[in-house]
C-alpha cells in the first residue's frame, strides 16, 4: 500500500465520522423536541374546549373492589377539568362496566364529562342532597379509561 492511499483512507474515515456524528446530533435533537412537545400537551389537557369552563364536581366510587382504584383514578382526573369531591366504595364490588351517574348535573355537563373520561355508559339518579354533580362508578373495565 502506498502512502497516498493511506492518507485518502484516513480522510474518508474522518469525513464519515463527522457525518455520522452530525446525523446523531440531529436525530437526538428531534427526539428531545418531540418529548418536550409531548410533555407540554399532557400539561395542557384541559385547554381547548375546556378552558374557561367551570370544573365538574364528581364523586369517584370503586365498584369493582380493586384496592386503591378510586385514588388511582383521582390522580388521573387531576389532568382533567374536574373537581373530585370525595372517594367512595360501592356496597358490593360487582360492577363490570364503568358508569357515570347524574346526581345534580345536566346533560350538557354529562357530555363534557363523557368526552373527558371516555366513559359512555350513564344513568340518571337525581338527588338534591348529593355533594357533587356526578358520580363515576369504576367497573372492571377501568383500565380502558385510565390513559
Amino acid at each position: 500500500m502506498d502512502l497516498t492511499f493511506l492518507r485518502l483512507r484516513n480522510i474518508l474515515s474522518q469525513k464519515s465520522g463527522i457525518i455520522f456524528l452530525a446525523l446523531a446530533i440531529i436525530g437526538f435533537s428531534i427526539i428531545i423536541f418531540f418529548v418536550i412537545k409531548s410533555c407540554q400537551n399532557d400539561n395542557n389537557k384541559t385547554s381547548g374546549a375546556e378552558s374557561g369552563m367551570p370544573a365538574i364536581r364528581i364523586v369517584i366510587s370503586n365498584g369493582c373492589g380493586y384496592e386503591g382504584l378510586a385514588n388511582t383514578y383521582k390522580e388521573y382526573c387531576s389532568k382533567l377539568n374536574v373537581e373530585v369531591v370525595r372517594l367512595d366504595n360501592t356496597a358490593k364490588p360487582l360492577w363490570d362496566r364503568s358508569v357515570i351517574i347524574i346526581r345534580q348535573g345536566d346533560r350538557k355537563d354529562l357530555l363534557r364529562l363523557q368526552e373527558m373520561t371516555g366513559i359512555q355508559l350513564w344513568t340518571e339518579a337525581k338527588t338534591s342532597d348529593y355533594d357533587a354533580d356526578f358520580e363515576i362508578i369504576l367497573g372492571r373495565d377501568y383500565d380502558n379509561f385510565i390513559r
